[in-house]
């Protein structure tokens, strides 16, 4: 392995960087999206409970429909700032800034541990994050290993 991060150039380093940090971010968002369903169906279960132990029993019908409009809105102005302020990151980075290099490191190093736990909490359904895992890792472990120019 040090092998390789002896060959590669500065240049090719961070591509792989990008790419990876760009692919990892679409794969968890897509992930999550895949997610919210399922985690509507919790959430409104334990909504009509509260109503019914508060005794309101005069629920609207649209009720549901409008809090999962709400979540989805909510999610995607959350996607979109992430990867705006991830874009933003990824580009200083391409120029040499400091503070996007520590940000990518500390993101890469929690993200092989997140995706880590989550391909090990489903290995069949979540194989993409051991792909994920192992490319993240490689980004952290270059920029641990390899000196700030």
């Amino acid at each position: 392995m040090n092998n390789f991060y002896d060959n590669i150039t500065e240049k090719k380093f961070k591509i792989l960087t990008i790419l990876t940090c760009f692919f990892g971010d679409f794969t968890v968002l897509y992930w999550i999206w895949g997610q919210k369903s399922k985690y509507f169906a919790k959430y409104m279960n334990y909504v009509y409970k509260v109503l019914e132990a508060q005794g309101q029993m005069n629920i609207p019908r649209d009720l549901e429909s409008e809090v999962y409009q709400l979540m989805t809105q909510s999610l995607l102005i959350m996607f979109t700032g992430l990867m705006t302020a991830h874009a933003i990151i990824y580009l200083t980075h391409w120029f040499n800034r400091k503070f996007s290099r520590g940000y990518i490191k500390l993101y890469a190093a929690t993200a092989t541990l997140g995706c880590f736990a989550l391909f090990v909490s489903s290995p069949l359904q979540n194989l993409h994050f051991a792909v994920l895992t192992f490319f993240y890792g490689l980004v952290a472990w270059g920029l641990i290993r390899k000196k700030e120019q």
